[in-house]
């Protein structure tokens, strides 16, 4: 699994490294155009190890991770069956599902990274279409209603749902005006917003600067705040669901780490109403990929204003997790397919 993010990932742009220092940019309300101030921060720093559930199911290439209620949704890029389903009360009571086809209960595409959470069930971008499905207490899956989205964009890249039939995917403005479009369900006009950061970039990135600032978004329907994180800069932004940008942040990284235009700021992350939950792997792109063993990363807590909670140093080499609604973490790597890590924060957090 790790593989698969890192060649992803890799597709996209040349990846740079960073350890976190212990200062961190507090997200200031005052405006869109305003510098942000720095402040120094406390938080909880300590290592943590996971709980090690051996799992029926062997995860060939999961690639995602979602958990809608009370069951985890791997999607298995490499598997005849595309979805793992798993009851949380039981992890080894799952369920194998998704054939790749172009019948009408076939699946023609899953989008990177667009599985998500919707109510007792899960979603993804199959080309131009949100699908949904619900999960029943069998595990058995019921397709529900699926929603039409834009094809002006062609492929739809950097996907997050921000409720039932509001969606942002990557901007495809003439001259990289802007970063992401929203996506409306059922409708062809979409809207624009959020500006590239304001720096300067090596000359051969400057024709494609989609690729260069690869991100993925985490949201929160009921705060209606949007946040996005940059795989290779260390850039935290935050949004209103109007496209407004609220806040913006840096993460400090240590000087060894800046020089190195191979890092990887972010791997993976994922979010409940409390608190967003990120993978900060802690090494450079070929130590990640080569030397799974010795990959130790870091887990980083933050709260829905910005602030950081907790710099967590994980001993297993977790690449994807995701996270419930007690704070319990649920962490996957592909070199070690036949178990699930669990971090259980709630005495933490």
């Amino acid at each position: 699994m790790i593989h698969v993010i890192i060649n992803q990932i890799a597709l996209i742009f040349t990846m740079k490294f960073s350890y976190l220092n212990i200062y961190f940019l507090a997200l200031l309300f005052i405006g869109c155009n305003e510098k942000q101030e720095s402040v120094t921060e406390t938080f909880i720093e300590k290592n943590i190890t996971a709980e090690v559930i051996h799992i029926n199911e062997f995860i060939y290439r999961p690639s995602d991770m979602i958990i809608s209620d009370n069951y985890l949704v791997i999607h298995d890029k490499y598997d005849e069956s595309l979805f793992k389903i798993f009851d949380l009360d039981d992890l080894k009571n799952s369920k194998s599902w998704g054939e790749l086809g172009d019948g009408p209960d076939k699946i023609k595409y899953v989008s990177y990274n667009s599985l998500s959470r919707i109510n007792n069930g899960f979603g993804f971008v199959d080309k131009y279409t949100f699908r949904q499905f619900q999960i029943k207490n069998n595990l058995d899956v019921i397709e529900a209603p699926s929603i039409n989205l834009s094809k002006n964009l062609g492929i739809i890249n950097g996907f997050c749902r921000l409720n039932d039939n509001l969606f942002i995917a990557n901007s495809i403005s003439e001259g990289d005006l802007y970063e992401h479009v929203f996506l409306k369900g059922n409708e062809i006009i979409e809207s624009e917003f959020g500006s590239y950061p304001e720096e300067d970039i090596p000359q051969r990135e400057i024709i494609d600067k989609q690729r260069y600032y690869s991100k993925f978004g985490l949201s929160n329907e009921k705060k209606s705040r949007l946040f996005t994180f940059y795989y290779k800069q260390n850039i935290v932004k935050m949004y209103d669901f109007d496209g407004k940008l609220i806040g913006e942040t840096n993460l400090e990284f240590d000087e060894i780490i800046k020089k190195d235009q191979k890092a990887l700021a972010f791997m993976s992350g994922t979010s409940n109403e409390d608190y967003i939950f990120l993978i900060n792997p802690n090494k450079i792109q070929k130590d990640v990929k080569n030397d799974p063993e010795n990959y130790h990363p870091n887990l980083i807590v933050m709260n829905w204003e910005g602030k950081l909670i907790a710099k967590l140093k994980i001993q297993e080499p977790i690449g994807l997790i995701s996270v419930d609604s007690n704070n319990k973490v649920y962490g996957m790597t592909s070199d070690l397919g036949d178990r699930i890590f669990k971090y259980d924060l709630s005495s933490i957090l």
